[in-house]
């Protein structure tokens, strides 16, 4: 899960957790190690994981082209892609693949 360290994608690693669900965060931010601390209490396994680059701020990016951030929804179009071909290929396993695209979420 991508951007857990606060606000949605830590409510949502929460809602996972409080359901069972064994985790790997990742956030570009120090507080994904608290954020970590805090999710194992709910007794599931945590991995924590910070990216020296961006973590998605909106995932519509991978479906646009972006003037001056190429690499960002590049990055973004193959985390999409890949999402769902991975599910494609684990269909039947038990494991279950889920992309959440939210829009642009703006501050203030």
């Amino acid at each position: 899960m991508t951007g857990a360290s606060t606000g949605i994608g830590l409510s949502l690693a929460f809602e996972c957790a409080s359901h069972g669900y064994d985790l790997l965060i990742v956030a570009d931010e120090p507080q994904i190690h608290e954020a970590a601390r805090e999710l194992q209490q709910t007794k599931v396994e945590v991995e924590a994981r910070s990216m020296p680059s961006r973590v998605a701020r909106s995932a519509s990016s991978g479906f646009m082209p972006g003037t001056y951030q190429a690499v960002y929804n590049g990055t973004k179009a193959f985390l999409d892609s890949f999402s769902f071909a991975l599910r494609a290929e684990l269909k039947g396993s038990g494991v279950t693949v889920t992309c959440l695209m939210w829009g642009f979420i703006g501050s203030g």
